[in-house]
């Protein structure tokens, strides 16, 4: 989406800054290479004898530029974008890392390998429905603590 966007903004700023620049342009008369002026030139084959008809770069140019402003703004836009995402990105993994500790420091330890437990509630077995603290590590280490047995 925020590619979509970007492109569609630097669409949007391209095509009116060509606009605005034709708009400002002052006209120009076409004349032949050597400056001859006569109302049939622009006709194919008008001109030939005189050099040719002299193109008018300017709008050339102004495409071009008008061009390269649009893909300016699209690239200005989506890096921001991507700034954005982030510094949300590095939000939620210091609200991640916080829970953790905070995990960490009011649950028991694993009997086995002294890690810090979860509670899990039981999905089968005798037991199901009822909570109990279960290893961090699981699968590696199957350390459990009864919840009813803690209190």
């Amino acid at each position: 989406m925020k590619l979509k966007n970007g492109i569609i903004l630097g669409a949007i700023v391209g095509f009116t800054t060509n606009i605005i620049i034709l708009l400002f342009l002052p006209s120009r008369k076409v004349v032949c290479r050597d400056g001859w002026e006569s109302p049939s030139i622009g006709i194919i084959g008008a001109c030939s004898h005189h050099g040719g008809v002299e193109q008018d770069t300017r709008l050339f140019f102004a495409f071009f530029f008008s061009v390269f402003l649009g893909l300016v703004v699209t690239i200005w836009y989506i890096s921001k974008q991507y700034k954005e995402d982030e510094k949300i990105r590095n939000i939620k993994e210091a609200k991640e890392k916080e829970r953790l500790e905070e995990l960490k420091r009011n649950s028991p330890s694993c009997p086995i390998c002294s890690n810090y437990m979860t509670k899990r509630v039981a999905k089968k077995g005798k037991y199901i429905g009822k909570e109990f603290w279960g290893c961090s590590n699981y699968p590696k280490c199957k350390g459990i603590i009864n919840i009813d047995l803690q209190e």
